[in-house]
């Protein structure tokens, strides 16, 4: 006979029982939890944990304002009031950072033993204060203490001991978390003066899991009236602030100036970056106002965009395929950027542009550029010494057409010189130079150009007065010395000289013998009255000093086939007015006795667009035979120019 085991029934609702016992004490359990923690946060003993957990990581003294108050959902934060952070030392507490209301998340588990541990502090209204210590970037005071100043000492050491390759093992991995700010302002303090407001509506976040890793600032606010924009990357904080090296990207946007910049930097004494760097602005003067520069007196209109390679330190910075684009004109380069004694800035460099509208490129260099932009305002020369080698294949300088230029724009204190060294223009070469001396009783320019085998119908086109100079190789070469603040005044009021000749060819004039003719006729005519003839010559040569916007013509002389033409008088080279007096002299044979009707005196008025006749009949006294012998001037022979 067989028997069968008999095992115990249990029953379902036994271990629901279970169940239902073990969720109603786990949810009583949280209740009280949430019930305490409140209470226990906002004891005496965990706001003063907050406030020396907080001044141990920054190293400043820390006081509440206001009693902790928790926020249990959505997060666990406690919120704090009426945040003060101070210098241990400073017995007058004055605040360098206070904060309206800062909230902070925090480790529950933590705070109900009484510790404090949190990974995001928010800001709220929060201001800073930097002092002016006469740095070129203001900052707070250092605390010396705390656990990132610790942190930053013992970075530091492993700098010293290997600084091109320190040992990042040995860095901190303290746990930081992010900090986030909304409103807020930074202030300058300044020894007996009231602190100014430096930036405001700053808000941002500063993202660094820890010590030892990557940190990420992003920001945005409003700086001297515009919107802007900031973000650095760092991928080594400690060993940057330890005076090491380390990756970091840097961007600035804002309406008046945007800026780039991504390679390693140093905050060493004298530190150093090696990347790529970028700037950019839609227009000169604007930018420079903003920046509040010693060079915020710059005319000149436009964009401006420069990126490059550079390298260095504060001392001496290179920038390398350095690209420059002013006003649509783009040149590649090197350029070389030193700070010595007594100098804002020393700037060397080699720039190859395709094109360049000398006008616009040197009106930032000149003291008068604002003349020569309409205005007379007396620019002082800035403290920058600039040596700049430029070239471009084409140029254009008063909308006079250049090619294969070379010039060198160089500035020092009280002295400003372009030169253009060499060019084409209008089949022959061009060099012209501008010098400035600002001294103690002004400021004296000079201006100066020489040109050789130009083509006279060209350059008339360009000037667009029509048979001004003969068609024909020719030279011309002028000077003007005098104080000047603007062109104008240099124009006005300097002194100097002009000669321009020319070699054979032909003069788009009128018929010298119809011109004689109407001439004795009397009265008072038109030289647009007689048909324009187009006359060959052999030699045309004028002779002027300049002064005080006069030009004082001592010779100008056309030898013709028939006829040698000679003027002498006044030329107000700024209005372009005529007051000359003039002989139209007959070349005779060689042996002719001249007589009295070889000879013809008139005087010119009206202005070289409109010139007017009139006949002279009291007559200057005539050349000797031998000046106006066709075989002794050469007429009928090419002269070349001189």
């Amino acid at each position: 006979m067989s028997t069968k085991s008999s095992l115990p029934i249990r029953s379902p609702w036994r271990g629901l029982k279970w169940g239902l016992a073990a969720l109603l004490f786990i949810g009583t359990a949280f209740g009280l939890f949430f019930v305490v923690l409140p209470y226990i946060a906002s004891t005496q003993i965990v706001r003063d944990r907050i406030a020396l957990e907080m001044s141990s990581w920054s190293g400043y003294r820390v006081e509440l304002g206001q009693p902790a108050q928790l926020k249990v959902f959505p997060n666990f934060n406690a919120v704090l009031g009426d945040v003060r952070f101070s210098e241990w030392q400073d017995l007058d507490r004055k605040p360098i950072v206070t904060a309206e209301k800062i909230e902070i998340t925090l480790s529950p588990l933590e705070a109900l033993w009484g510790g404090i541990s949190f990974t995001e502090i928010r800001f709220i209204r929060p201001v800073l204060r930097l002092r002016d210590n006469g740095a070129s970037m203001p900052t707070p005071p250092w605390p010396g203490g705390g656990r990132l100043a610790s942190a930053i000492r013992n970075a530091r050491l492993a700098v010293s001991r290997s600084p091109q390759s320190p040992d990042t093992s040995s860095l901190s991995s303290q746990a930081f978390g992010t900090l986030s700010f909304s409103d807020a302002r930074i202030l300058m303090m300044r020894l007996g003066e009231t602190d100014s407001e430096l930036m405001t509506g700053l808000q941002g976040s500063l993202s660094w899991p820890a010590l030892n890793r990557q940190a990420q600032l992003n920001a945005s606010g409003i700086w001297r009236g515009e919107n802007v924009k900031f973000s650095a990357t760092t991928a080594q904080p400690l060993l940057l602030f330890a005076g090491g090296s380390s990756q970091i990207n840097l961007s600035f946007e804002a309406a008046p100036l945007n800026a780039s910049y991504e390679g390693q930097a140093s905050l060493a004494q004298d530190g150093f970056v090696n990347g790529k760097a970028s700037v950019s602005g839609p227009s000169i003067p604007r930018m420079m106002e903003w920046l509040r520069t010693e060079f915020d007196t710059v005319q000149a209109p436009g964009a401006v965009s420069f990126t490059g390679n550079v390298s260095g330190s504060s001392k001496q910075i290179e920038f390398q395929n350095a690209e420059l684009t002013f006003n649509d004109n783009t040149g590649r380069g090197v350029i070389e950027i030193s700070f010595p004694e007594n100098v804002v800035a020393r700037v060397i460099g080699t720039l190859a542009f395709q094109t360049i509208d000398i006008d616009a490129l040197t009106a930032n260099f000149s003291p008068l550029a604002g003349g020569a932009q309409g205005k007379t305002d007396k620019a002082s020369p800035p403290p920058l010494e600039l040596d700049l080698r430029l070239s471009a294949p084409s140029a254009k300088i008063r909308n006079l057409p250049l090619t294969n230029i070379a010039m060198t724009v160089q500035s020092r204190a009280g002295l400003e010189m372009i030169d253009l060294s060499d060019a084409t223009a209008f089949g022959g070469t061009v060099q012209a130079g501008l010098r400035i001396e600002t001294l103690e009783g002004g400021t004296r320019a000079e201006l100066r150009l020489h040109s050789s085998n130009l083509d006279g119908a060209e350059l008339s086109d360009a000037l667009g007065v029509k048979g001004l100079f003969p068609d024909a190789k020719g030279s011309i070469s002028t000077t003007l010395r005098g104080p000047a603040t603007s062109w104008s005044d240099l124009l006005n009021g300097a002194e100097g000289n002009l000669t321009a000749r020319f070699g054979a060819g032909t003069l788009n004039l009128v018929s010298l013998p119809a011109f004689v003719e109407r001439t004795r006729q009397g009265g008072f005519f038109a030289l647009s009255e007689l048909q324009s003839s187009a006359i060959d010559i052999s030699r045309a040569e004028v002779t002027a000093s300049l002064a005080f916007g006069l030009a004082r013509v001592e010779k100008a002389e056309i030898l013709a086939k028939d006829y040698a033409v000679r003027l002498n008088g006044l030329v107000p080279y700024v209005g372009g007015g005529l007051a000359l007096s003039g002989t139209a002299t007959r070349n005779l044979p060689e042996g002719q006795v001249p007589s009295e009707n070889d000879d013809t005196a008139f005087f010119v008025g009206g202005s070289l667009r409109s010139p007017y006749i009139s006949p002279m009949y009291r007559q200057p006294s005539r050349a000797t035979p031998a000046e106006s012998s066709p075989s002794s001037t050469g007429a009928g022979e090419a002269d070349p120019a001189q």
